[in-house]
C-alpha cells in the first residue's frame, strides 16, 4: 500500500509493517424522492454515492512505539491518497478514520487502520491523453462514471488557425464548446475543467460558456472552424 501526500511524496506502508490485507466496502447509494398529490408511491428524483470505507491491516515484531508514532505522523494529517500495488493505477482520496495497534505479545502486534473516501469512488492514477489532427476523432472513457470537467479532470487544448470562431463537439454526448476567437501561430486555446483560457488568460465573454463531458466508452468528437489542427484531450478515469 502506496500513501501519496499532497506534494507528491509516496510512502510504502510495508516499510513500516508488515501489510496483509487492503478491503474495500462496496458501493452503496442514496436516493431522493418525492410524493406527488393522487399518485401512488414515490419519485426517484436523483440519486448520491455514499461514502466508501478502505481498511488495510497487517502486523509489526517489533519497534511497536515508533511504527505507532509514525504511522499518526504520516496518517493525520490532511487528505491524502492511497493506492494498491497490485492494482497500480486506480488511486483513492482519503482521510484517517483511526489507527489501532495491538500489541498482542513482546514481540507481535496487530495493525488495523480504516480511511474514508467521502466521493465514493476512486480515478486512475494517470491522466490519459489523446491526441488528434483529424477534424473528427475519438476518445474512449473506459471508467465507470461520466467524467464531468465541474468535479473530474478534464482539459482540451486546441491549437492550429482559426479565422473567427471555433466549435468542438462531443457527439455522443451533444455537447459543444465554442471560442469567438481567433488564433494562429503557437497560440493555445483550453477548457480545463470549467475555465475556458487563451495563451493563459481567461476569455469566458468569448465562449458559450458551456463543457463537454466524456460519456462511458467511446466518445465521437467533431471540430469545425479549425485548420491546421492539433487538438489535445487530457482526462481520468473514475471507477467505483
Amino acid at each position: 500500500m502506496i500513501v501519496v501526500k499532497i506534494n507528491g511524496t509516496e510512502t510504502n506502508l510495508n516499510t513500516l509493517f508488515k501489510v496483509t490485507d487492503f478491503k474495500i466496502s462496496s458501493p452503496a447509494f442514496s436516493y431522493y424522492t418525492e410524493k406527488i398529490e393522487n399518485r401512488l408511491g414515490q419519485v426517484m428524483t436523483g440519486q448520491t454515492l455514499d461514502k466508501r470505507t478502505l481498511e488495510v491491516t497487517g502486523f509489526i515484531k517489533s519497534d511497536f512505539v515508533s511504527t505507532r508514532d509514525n504511522l499518526f505522523g504520516l496518517l493525520y494529517t490532511e487528505s491524502f491518497e492511497l493506492y494498491d500495488t497490485r492494482v497500480p493505477n486506480k488511486i483513492w482520496t482519503v482521510s484517517t478514520d483511526s489507527i489501532d495497534i495491538d500489541q498482542t505479545t513482546e514481540t507481535f502486534g496487530k495493525v488495523k487502520i480504516k480511511f474514508s473516501s467521502f466521493q465514493g469512488y476512486c480515478k486512475s492514477k494517470t491522466a490519459k491523453t489523446v491526441t488528434s489532427t483529424s477534424n473528427s476523432f475519438t476518445v474512449t472513457n473506459s471508467g465507470h462514471l461520466i467524467v464531468d470537467p465541474r468535479v473530474h479532470n478534464l482539459r482540451i487544448e486546441i491549437r492550429g488557425t482559426v479565422s473567427s470562431s471555433v466549435t468542438i463537439t462531443n457527439t455522443t454526448t451533444n455537447e459543444s464548446i465554442v471560442f469567438n476567437t481567433p488564433l494562429s501561430g503557437n497560440s493555445v486555446l483550453v477548457v480545463d475543467g470549467i475555465q475556458y483560457k487563451k495563451d493563459g488568460a481567461l476569455i469566458t465573454s468569448k465562449t458559450n460558456r458551456k463543457l463537454i463531458s466524456l460519456a462511458k466508452g467511446t466518445n465521437s468528437f467533431t471540430v469545425s472552424g479549425l485548420t491546421s489542427n492539433n487538438i489535445k484531450v487530457i482526462y481520468n478515469e473514475y471507477y467505483v
